[in-house]
């Protein structure tokens, strides 16, 4: 056995050392542990500062949102309630007060059937149900009751919420009491105007900004002979239609009412067009409006004018008929006239000395007779050429027919000492230019005529535009007209005043009136009484087309 001292020693300080290691790892650990605890404490004290914090900005961001909400209740537009699942009233804002009258008193609503009068009380709690399950809003309309019993439309937007495990129903009420009177007096506006519409014996197409039909009433598919369907199936420049003018020829579509409107934009009137149709023609006046409309091109307004044209075609031949009548009385009858004339004076030639007074008194009222009847069938036969006879209707300046007219006066102006005055407008007129010259020799030459004795006979001619008319006034300072006798001056042979005073046949007021209608004017007398002058008034149209 090896006895060796060292050895031994190194044991122990081998054990004394692991013990003394052992020792120091227990403090360590000791220590760490308490440094866990340290930061595990620390780390809980964060904690809990941080979480007191954030309860505390999640307390105060949950009062700013009830403050926003109570600001909402309160300014909302619209009445905002808030209903549980029986229909108790939880929450209502002022505008819901308001609505119901409540502004200024207690909210005294506790229940939906307190306000609610839309449904019957037996379905109500149905669609409250509803609309709580719904989870979109729903939009309806209903009625509510006033705190005073009077009751207004409302419009609802309504949908289901769950808060806290319970149901809610969240509601604004929106008061269109006015809306729906409004929307009730357009509806009877519009039933009555449908009614019109459908009725109105007047035929009516409504029409696309292409020309297609969009619309027609009931009387369009009498006047057209085609049904509804068939009438909207159609553009109005379409080539089913056959159409032609007055004058008899194929109208192109170009020169249709509807067209020029939509073309121009501007409103076209009165255009007669014949409309061949399955079963003949009819003639229609047609207007056209442009509507001005992103979806809508004209109305077109048509009447029935068959009638009128059979009536004129008959007016026509009646006219003929009469014209050939006076011009062969007038022309015809003056022959046998002037040979009775001829004879009356080859007896007084033949008879001689052998003639007492009492009988060439006899033979001079006889042939003077018959010379004024001669005068008389020569007026006949000048007012029956009046628009049958002469030069065409051409573009003229009206002043030169004015010139004209006082040069063929020029012997009676010159005779009588007249003043002639001449102010105005002288347009350019589609006219006859006979007839404008004979019309202002007939009036000016009746004021240097009737003129009162031992007075300078003052006439003044003023013309000026009147809207679409020309007006021609003239004015004389002569023996005047009684106004109970105005209305005998534009007849065929009506004298106001004795033949021995003043010469003619009773004619040229007649062809005054004839020539200005038959320019598609009018013409009237005005005189404040005899001895005061007359005042005579003719309007013509200013028109680039000759009128028919």
């Amino acid at each position: 056995m090896d006895k060796n001292p060292y050895r031994e020693m190194a044991v122990a300080i081998v054990v004394i050392s692991a013990g003394a290691c052992l020792i120091d790892w227990r403090l360590a650990l000791a220590s760490q542990d308490r440094l866990i605890a340290s930061g595990l404490l620390i780390a809980f004290a964060l904690g809990l500062a941080f979480l007191i914090i954030w309860i505390g900005r999640e307390k105060k961001e949950l009062m700013n949102s009830r403050q926003r909400y109570q600001v909402l209740l309160r300014t909302a537009s619209d009445g905002i309630h808030i209903l549980d699942a029986n229909g108790n009233l939880r929450e209502a804002s002022d505008a819901f007060r308001q609505m119901l009258g409540y502004a200024e008193a207690p909210l005294a609503l506790c229940n939906i059937a307190d306000w609610d009068s839309g449904f019957a009380p037996s379905e109500l709690m149905g669609k409250l149900h509803e609309l709580i399950r719904s989870p979109i809003p729903i939009r309806f309309e209903t009625r509510h009751r006033r705190r005073d019993g009077s009751r207004i439309d409302v419009e609802i937007n309504a949908c289901g919420i769950e808060l806290d495990g319970q149901q809610f129903l969240y509601a604004s009420s929106r008061d269109i009491t006015d809306r729906k009177r409004l929307e009730e007096q357009l509806r009877e506006s519009e039933e009555k105007l449908r009614a019109i519409y459908e009725v109105l014996p007047v035929g009516i197409t409504v029409t696309d900004p292409d020309g297609n039909i969009i619309d027609c009433n009931q009387t369009s598919e009498a006047l057209l002979g085609i049904s509804q369907k068939e009438h909207l199936a159609r553009n109005y420049v379409g080539k089913e239609w056959t159409i032609r003018g007055a004058d008899g020829s194929q109208m192109p579509p170009e020169e249709y009412a509807s067209v020029r409107a939509l073309r121009t934009g501007e409103a076209v009137r009165d255009v007669e067009m014949e409309v061949l149709t399955r079963t003949g023609s009819q003639w229609l006046r047609v207007s056209a409006m442009p509507l001005h409309h992103p979806r809508y091109g004209v109305v077109i307004a048509y009447v029935d004018i068959n009638e009128h044209k059979h009536i004129e075609a008959e007016l026509r031949r009646s006219n003929a008929e009469l014209e050939q009548f006076a011009y062969a009385a007038s022309h015809d009858l003056r022959q046998p006239l002037r040979m009775i004339a001829s004879y009356l004076q080859l007896l007084e030639q033949e008879l001689g000395d052998t003639l007492n007074d009492e009988h060439r008194q006899y033979l001079h009222f006889a042939t003077d007779g018959a010379k004024r009847m001669d005068q008389m069938l020569v007026a006949l036969l000048d007012y029956s050429r009046i628009g049958r006879k002469g030069a065409a209707m051409a573009v003229m300046d009206s002043r030169e027919a004015l010139d004209e007219a006082l040069l063929f006066l020029r012997p009676a102006i010159a005779e009588a000492g007249a003043q002639i005055q001449i102010d105005g407008t002288w347009p350019h007129l589609v006219t006859s230019r006979d007839e404008l010259t004979r019309l202002f020799q007939n009036l000016i030459g009746n004021a240097v005529k009737y003129r009162a004795e031992g007075q300078v006979p003052k006439i003044a001619v003023t013309a000026e535009p009147v809207g679409n008319d020309w007006r021609v006034t003239v004015r004389d300072n002569g023996i005047g007209i009684a106004p109970g006798q105005i209305g005998r001056l534009f007849q065929v042979f009506q004298r106001l005043q004795a033949r021995t005073k003043y010469e003619g046949v009773g004619v040229g007021l007649a062809l005054c009136r004839k020539i200005v209608e038959h320019h598609g004017g009018r013409i009237w007398a005005e005189s404040a009484g005899d001895g005061r002058g007359c005042v005579f008034t003719f309007t013509l149209p200013v028109s680039e087309e000759p009128h028919s």
